[in-house]
């Protein structure tokens, strides 16, 4: 009898890798990603805003100071600003030149002539700077990665479409036994309902494989080759009996 370590052996002796193909990012969810990808640009792509509010210098800590124009998310920001002014911002706005923190709407006390900025400002404070989450050139994702929605996230940030990865395993399940009936059948006294296939099933699901399952066999020579047969298209034949 071969043991199970032999078993194994013989299995990753045999294994071969699979062939690589490009498909649809959208598509890549549960794939192994075939190379590694590098930023092609900083994310952020520039210093902007984390929150809503008002872009500031250190030096106006406490004071009253004037409101330019506002700043929204797309918008090219005011060139620069002076003390005693502030920029209002929106969250994701770029941040003008020389901004020294972001205070948020909520910390400010609105007079007729502008805002009171509070005594205490952070320097920084708010700001989400050029590259913080990915730098230029680095690696945000290697080969051999399994593909997740945060996986996507990052691909689609950098305006990647389309990823090479490699083709996913097809797996072939069934079972074999006169005894077996499948979970959404009605069964005999004599019966069992067969859980080993829908638990083999999902577990290759959760490895990325293609599943697919045959009809469950009986238990002679001739019903077990039709089954094998039939399956023998599989990378991967799952049995259980």
């Amino acid at each position: 009898m071969v043991t199970i370590d032999e078993a194994l052996d013989i299995i990753y002796a045999t294994v071969t890798q699979k062939s690589r193909h490009i498909i649809p990012i959208e598509e890549s969810i549960g794939s192994i990603s075939a190379k590694s990808y590098n930023a092609s640009f900083d994310l952020p792509r520039f210093d902007n805003s984390a929150m809503d509010g008002y872009a500031v210098k250190l030096a106006d800590a406490g004071k009253e100071v004037s409101v330019r124009e506002i700043t929204y998310a797309g918008d090219a920001p005011p060139e620069s600003f002076l003390e005693g002014e502030a920029v209002k911002i929106m969250t994701g706005a770029p941040t003008p030149n020389g901004c020294e923190a972001i205070v948020p709407i909520e910390d400010v006390e609105k007079t007729t002539n502008g805002i009171i900025l509070p005594l205490n400002i952070k320097e920084n404070a708010m700001i989400r700077w050029k590259g913080e989450d990915i730098k230029s050139g680095k690696t945000f994702m290697d080969s051999n990665e399994k593909i997740t929605a945060y996986s996507l996230a990052l691909l689609s940030s950098q305006g990647i479409t389309h990823i090479e990865v490699y083709r996913k395993p097809k797996v072939v399940i069934f079972s074999t036994g006169e005894e077996l009936k499948a979970h959404y059948e009605r069964i005999e006294a004599h019966q069992l309902y067969n859980s080993n296939a829908p638990m083999f099933y999902a577990r290759a699901k959760e490895l990325g494989c293609d599943v697919s399952y045959i009809s469950s066999s009986g238990d002679t020579i001739e019903e077990l080759k039709s089954s094998i047969k039939e399956a023998m298209d599989a990378d991967l034949i799952l049995t259980s009996g």
